[in-house]
């Protein structure tokens, strides 16, 4: 059975632990609340100590409530880190690599930026008015996108290197159909053909050729690098390399903005939770 036949069963699997572990986690959360006698909040931290009523909580049930919270944030970061490289690996190979990250970039990323920084402008303008932070939604999706960019440049750094460094796999390339684009302002040169990685044959299907000089002609066998990581982009010279690396450093800036800007929109969230509560508490102690 070859990896393409079982490419949809590892699809479906991946979705399942994916709730799994999102539902199990949030069920911890919700136990952990309910044990602490506290109102739903997604930072236990700040009201710990004292349910609703204002009345002491036992020290071993908050400590017990602490622990569940924190291994229930655990399942459900996991979850979503799962459940972005599930995603990855399906939209690659339904799509491609190249047409993938077009849609990744059109559907995912530039909405998610657009959106993160509209939450940021809007929260620096409700601050100065006194209104409550954004929701919690905000932070969760701009850091999402955020871990999915800089994860997705990790992978294509290392790819990107692997040709000129040496460690990608080496193989032959049998051409079976190719195009030169050479003189077309329109298009661009294009070679398909079939080649095999640990015994395992597989198809290279119009990809555009950066390899030196003219496309080879259909017959032709020339020499072609894959990557060792997923999706295991091929290379016939520096410029695919090269090529990955610069996709790698676009997708790494905004990646590493967005997750800081998300841990710290998180930490002002948590902030604007605790200080009504810490007022609250110090009216309690003057009267």
């Amino acid at each position: 059975m070859s990896f393409s036949e079982i490419a949809p069963g590892i699809i479906v699997l991946g979705y399942l632990v994916v709730a799994a572990l999102g539902t199990l986690g949030g069920k911890q959360r919700s136990r952990a609340r309910v044990l602490s006698g506290t109102e739903a909040t997604d930072d236990l931290q700040a009201t710990v100590g004292e349910d609703v009523a204002g009345h002491p909580v036992p020290t071993e049930r908050v400590a017990r409530a602490q622990r569940l919270h924190r291994s229930g944030t655990r399942l459900r970061t996991l979850a979503w880190c799962l459940g972005v490289v599930v995603t990855l690996f399906w939209g690659q190979l339904a799509l491609g690599l190249g047409r993938f990250l077009l849609v990744l970039t059109l559907v995912i990323v530039v909405p998610s930026v657009l959106v993160f920084v509209g939450s940021l402008v809007g929260r620096l303008r409700r601050a100065r008015g006194g209104a409550p932070a954004n929701p919690s939604w905000v932070w969760m999706f701009g850091g999402g996108a955020g871990l999915f960019l800089v994860v997705a440049a990790l992978a294509l750094t290392v790819n990107g290197l692997a040709h000129p460094l040496g460690y990608a796999h080496e193989t032959r390339l049998h051409v079976t159909d190719s195009y030169d684009g050479t003189d077309s302002s329109r298009r661009t040169s294009t070679v398909s053909g079939i080649y095999h990685v640990d015994g395992e044959q597989r198809t290279l299907d119009r990809a555009s050729w950066r390899g030196p000089g003219v496309a080879p002609e259909p017959g032709t066998v020339i020499d072609l690098s894959v990557a060792p990581l997923w999706p295991h982009p091929t290379a016939t010279g520096t410029a695919d390399s090269v090529l990955l690396l610069i996709i790698a450093a676009c997708a790494v800036v905004p990646g590493g903005a967005l997750l800081i800007g998300a841990v710290r929109e998180r930490r002002t969230a948590a902030d604007t939770r605790r200080s009504p509560r810490a007022t609250t508490h110090s009216e309690r102690g003057e009267s």
